[in-house]
C-alpha cells in the first residue's frame, strides 16, 4: 500500500489505492477457489497450474511495464 500511496498522484491516490484494495480482495478470492477445483480435477496438477498461472501474471507485469516505457 505504500508503494501505491507514493507513486500515486495526490488527485488520483484514494483512487488507486481503493482499486489496488479491490483487486486484492477479488484475488482472496479467485485464488481458493482455483486452487479446489484444480485439487479436485487431480491434486498433481495443482503446483504446475501454479507455476503457470504465475508465470502468466508475471508476464503480463513485464509486458505491462514495457508498455509504459515506450
Amino acid at each position: 500500500m505504500t508503494l501505491t500511496s507514493v507513486h500515486a498522484p495526490e488527485v488520483v491516490q484514494g483512487k488507486v489505492m481503493g482499486l489496488s484494495q479491490s483487486m486484492g480482495s477479488f484475488a482472496w478470492v479467485i485464488v481458493p477457489i482455483m486452487g479446489g477445483l484444480t485439487g479436485a480435477k487431480d491434486i498433481r496438477f495443482f503446483y504446475p497450474v501454479a507455476a503457470f498461472l504465475m508465470g502468466v501474471g508475471l508476464a503480463l507485469l513485464f509486458f505491462e511495464k514495457r508498455k509504459q516505457r515506450a
